[in-house]
């Protein structure tokens, strides 16, 4: 893992379990296309530990390997309920608007890097109205290949005009750490979605915080 030799430019932040919770939207979604396949059923809590992963990702762990074929109606079917539910269900964790708010007038640019579709973040956002706040969204259409490739976290730097040595990326998911890892991002770990402080281990994280209201206090440590 990279070292952070000063106070970064941009901060990449995952979003679901990041900065909001979308889970009781997600695991509607995920059981209702689950239902539209004749595919068995599965609990909230085991659905809502995909929350983060790529949908076929998701496919497969709650409906195994030998259902991966159905991806592709899979994800219109989950789209499908996406759109009736997931901006309006979705909330944005308390400390969220300060964080953001707080970073612009540092003059640090933000990103958000999702595996959730662009376009329903910033819905969120707008419902929030923070969407002037962060700079951009790349979402799991805006590249071939969603995390934990590295694709999208470097299309963000791009969009950004930021580099690898003066950014970081926070997330709460393993594919966050392995993510960041393949491009090169130093990485900072939250406990706010289903992934403990110590299975982040291997992924050398900078820091690891309760949640990503921790990053101030990341910044003010490096400028002190």
């Amino acid at each position: 893992m990279p070292i952070l030799g000063s106070a970064p430019r941009a901060i990449l932040f995952d979003f679901d379990y990041t900065l909001g919770d979308s889970s009781p939207a997600a695991v509607a979604c995920l059981r209702y296309a689950l239902r539209g396949l004749g595919l068995p059923d599965r609990d909230p809590a085991a659905c809502a530990r995909t929350i983060g992963l790529a949908l076929p990702a998701a496919l497969v762990a709650l409906a195994g390997p030998e259902n991966a074929h159905l991806t592709a109606e899979f994800h219109r079917l989950f789209m499908e309920r996406a759109d009736e539910v997931m901006v309006a269900w979705t909330s944005l964790y308390p400390f969220t608007a300060g964080l953001l708010s707080t970073l612009r007038t540092r003059d640090i640019r933000v990103g958000i890097v999702s595996n959730k579709e662009a376009f329903r973040i910033r819905g969120i956002l707008d419902r929030f109205g923070l969407t002037g706040l962060v700079d951009t969204i790349v979402g799991a259409g805006d590249v071939a290949d969603p995390k934990p490739a590295p694709d999208a976290l470097l299309l963000c730097l791009e969009r950004l005009g930021a580099d690898r040595g003066h950014a970081i990326y926070v997330g709460d998911n393993l594919v966050d750490g392995q993510a960041a890892a393949a491009a090169g991002i130093p990485f900072v770990a939250v406990t706010t979605g289903h992934t403990g402080a110590d299975d982040f281990s291997s992924y050398e994280p900078l820091a690891i915080f309760p949640d990503a209201s921790g990053v101030l206090e990341l910044l003010d440590g490096r400028n002190a």
